[in-house]
């Protein structure tokens, strides 16, 4: 069986899968919004629960706009009064902050189909997935085929893998 992850299409049918816990949800012509996922520009694709507003969004919200700024024509006074709206609205959700990026200026109105990154929670690593804890402990920890090595020193089968590791 083939597991893909984020956007999947057959035809007509669309399924997504999230980065984060695994949920997978399809539909019939349906986008990410549509089965509540979102997703963002670097392809992370999770739950709509996922999403939280972090203690960073803010500052990491502006450091991209000011990033940006020359190529979205946006100057300074537009992202002050970004940051102005945020302290007074308090923003709890991912449809709000799109409201307030897009007072800013329109270049972000395809925002909807893919968020930013500073809003992700894999890309801020409000989550780190699983996939990125193996490759981190691959590369600083301990080598795949050390961990290989010692399965095969104290297993010889799948089954007493599985027995072993559920203890």
């Amino acid at each position: 069986m083939k597991i893909r992850k984020g956007f999947v299409s057959n035809s007509s049918s669309s399924s997504f899968v999230c980065d984060i816990c695994g949920n997978a949800e399809s539909g019939y012509d349906a986008s990410a919004r549509d089965v509540g996922f979102l997703s963002c520009e670097n392809g992370h694709s999770y739950c709509e629960s996922h999403f939280e507003v972090d203690i960073g969004m803010k500052d990491r919200l502006v450091a991209r706009l000011k990033k940006d700024a020359a190529e979205l024509g946006i100057d300074e006074e537009m992202i002050n009064d970004f940051i102005t709206a945020w302290d007074e609205e308090q923003p709890t959700s991912e449809e709000a902050i799109l409201e307030l990026l897009e007072n800013v200026t329109d270049s972000f109105e395809d925002l909807r189909y893919e968020g930013l990154a500073e809003m992700c929670p894999i890309c801020s690593l409000q989550v780190i997935t699983e996939d990125a804890i193996v490759s981190y402990i691959d590369k600083f920890v301990i080598k795949k085929v050390e961990v290989e090595a010692a399965i095969r020193s104290k297993v010889s089968t799948y089954e007493e893998l599985c027995a072993l590791v559920r203890k």
